[in-house]
């Protein structure tokens, strides 16, 4: 049977891999500074970065195997859900950042 997930693999596992090469280098640059001053700041940094590496690590599973659903409207929901996976953990780096930003905004003016 044919692999209708092969055309969308390699563009997904690259800018997966690409946004979660980003986030831990990310990780490993601020992981030295963290929870000094501004420990509300940084717990939402570590939730949305654990959360992007799970979700990234996720996506690059679900879209390398190959023990999945072949059937047509079962595959284009395993397609759907790895896409919406890709997307949220694409958003919550920027996610975290703009809550950080609107509480430093609202709090220390």
């Amino acid at each position: 049977m044919e692999d209708k997930l092969q055309p969308f693999r390699h563009p997904m596992v690259t800018a997966s891999g690409i946004i979660l090469g980003f986030t831990l280098r990310f990780t490993q640059g601020w992981a030295s500074d963290a929870f000094g001053v501004n420990r509300l700041f940084d717990i939402e940094i570590f939730i949305s970065l654990c959360i992007c590496i799970t979700l990234s690590t996720i996506v690059i599973y679900r879209i390398m195997t190959r023990d999945y659903p072949r059937e047509e409207a079962v595959m284009d929901r395993y397609y759907k859900k790895t896409l919406k996976l890709f997307i949220l953990a694409i958003l919550m780096p920027f996610i975290a950042i703009f809550i950080i930003v609107a509480e430093k905004i609202i709090f220390f003016e």
